[in-house]
């Protein structure tokens, strides 16, 4: 007889190819052979009924999938819930389907067609026509705006790290929305993700403007700018730690836990859902281990009674336990 672990590793698999079939049949709705196969999936393994169940009810729950929609026969539809059916349901089955129906609806390639250098889940370090070093983390996208009189990126999601070469003549800007960064020569990261922007100087001097605020920063100094209610909050931090994903880890100090959660999530790829509310409303300061993103995940939940459940390359959900 199998084991209770056994049993979630089989359902957990099934889970995935589920929501690897809806996937499919959202982009393909009127393709009957695509139909057939997936019937053919659900006969072939009770199992594969009883995912496809769980993943249509959450995803009526969620609201993404119509009422009307017919996923399954009914009987199978209609079968009792069994003891691992129900923990799915009640452990966030529904939250996990509206995070994969959501992935579908919110692709970053407009970003990516604006920018002139996008990165994957590893970082990525180029010379800049100025003979400039820039490297982004993984996740990030930028645009490049080079003439002889001006020299700028624009960093469209993820995070920067510059070496400017120096040129008193020819500025060097990094804009980031609505921040702007300026500089005739330095070493300085901006980070952004969600509504936290992180900018920290390891040399020289840097000057940080947004509409009518200033700040200018040295070696050594940070600043911590909240985008939801445009404060700012001045910080020093060691500069052997500036971007320090560079090095494969991640240094933050009182970050909001879900713009920490999307960082490391850049470097395992897919889409990231924070199922628990009570997940989202926490601050976290730590070291965290990018090149194991996953671990990394967990030891940042875990001290919060938080899990992470991955459905493969595609999808990663924290919850509360």
């Amino acid at each position: 007889m199998a084991s209770s672990a056994e049993e979630d590793a089989r359902l957990d698999a099934a889970m995935e190819q589920a929501a690897a079939w809806y996937l499919q049949l959202q982009s393909a709705p009127a393709d009957t052979a695509l139909r057939d196969a997936q019937e053919e999936w659900l006969a072939r393994d009770p199992l594969h009924a009883e995912a496809w169940a769980l993943a249509a009810h959450a995803w009526r729950l969620s609201g993404e999938l119509p009422a009307a929609t017919p996923v399954l026969p009914a009987p199978i539809l209609h079968r009792p819930a069994t003891r691992r059916s129900r923990r799915w349901l009640i452990g966030g089955a529904s939250a996990m389907a509206a995070g994969i129906a959501l992935a579908t609806l919110l692709p970053e390639t407009l970003t990516d067609w604006r920018a002139d250098l996008t990165t994957g889940t590893a970082d990525r370090t180029v010379t800049l026509p100025d003979g400039s070093l820039l490297a982004l983390s993984a996740g990030s996208a930028a645009g490049l705006d080079f003439t002889a009189t001006l020299r700028r990126i624009h960093l469209l999601r993820g995070a920067a790290y510059v070496e400017v070469m120096r040129d008193p003549a020819r500025p060097f800007r990094l804009d980031a929305g609505e921040v702007q960064v300026e500089v005739t020569g330095t070493r300085f990261a901006l980070g952004m993700s969600g509504n936290s922007m992180n900018i920290a100087v390891a040399e020289g001097r840097v000057r940080v403007s947004q509409a009518t605020e200033m700040q200018a920063l040295a070696a050594g100094d940070s600043l911590f700018i909240d985008r939801s209610d445009g404060s700012w909050r001045r910080g020093h931090t060691d500069i052997s730690a500036v971007a320090s994903w560079r090095q494969g880890r991640l240094s933050v100090s009182d970050m909001p836990l879900p713009d920490v959660a999307n960082i490391i999530a850049r470097y395992r790829g897919g889409r990231l859902l924070i199922a628990s509310e009570a997940l989202r409303e926490r601050r976290v300061t730590g070291v965290y281990d990018l090149r194991q993103p996953d671990r990394a995940l967990r030891a940042l939940v875990a001290p919060y009674g938080g899990t992470l459940r991955s459905l493969g390359p595609f999808l990663a959900v924290l919850s509360a336990v």
